[in-house]
């Protein structure tokens, strides 16, 4: 008799993270979960409805991961430091962590709790650090919103292979957080 697996959604989300780390986002299928995690495809049904389960765990777990990058990135930091600490922390994920990163792009299709509880963490983050500059709450809406576009884009691009030529990566990022940081009022001494 075949031994029976126990599978946890922690298991799962293990194999799928492996899965599109080390073969793109393109390997991840049901058929290739179920032989990473040594089951067969039919019976990884009775712990996930399908795919869109399983990318919403992806979506959850890379967010979870910003968060903990971007909070660590904030601690002991302030206003603009703060911010450019955070953006270089965000940066780095979606560039060591590409696959995952990707799993992004789906947030507003997932129609999930724990991704919108997530989201709405990362968010509540930003607004912390963005508490010093005193912002009306629809500025404030509309900062986090430019800086999470422009993040999200750029991170985007420089996955895609865009930021090519004479002048590198790291300057364009510097401007992207610059022009960021001129939106802000600043503080008086």
């Amino acid at each position: 008799m075949p031994q029976k697996r126990n599978l946890t959604p922690e298991i799962i989300r293990r194999a799928a993270v492996e899965i599109i780390e080390m073969n793109g986002a393109q390997a991840l299928t049901m058929h290739s979960l179920a032989d990473a995690l040594g089951v067969k495809s039919p019976s990884l049904y009775n712990h996930v409805s399908g795919l869109r389960e399983v990318w919403t765990m992806l979506a959850d777990e890379g967010l979870k991961q910003v968060i903990a990058a971007v909070r660590g990135a904030a601690i002991g930091r302030s206003a603009d430091t703060a911010l450019r600490e955070i953006a270089y922390a965000y940066r780095s994920f979606g560039l060591t962590r590409p696959h995952l990163y990707a799993a992004f792009d789906s947030l507003p299709r997932l129609d999930s709790k724990e991704v919108r509880a997530a989201s709405s963490e990362l968010v509540g983050v930003l607004g912390q650090v963005l508490a010093v500059y005193h912002l009306e709450a629809e500025e404030q809406t509309n900062i986090i919103r430019v800086l999470l576009v422009g993040l999200h884009g750029f991170v985007s691009r420089e996955n895609a292979g865009f930021f090519t030529g004479p002048i590198p990566a790291d300057t364009t990022f510097e401007r992207l957080i610059d022009s960021w940081l001129a939106l802000l009022p600043r503080r008086q001494a």
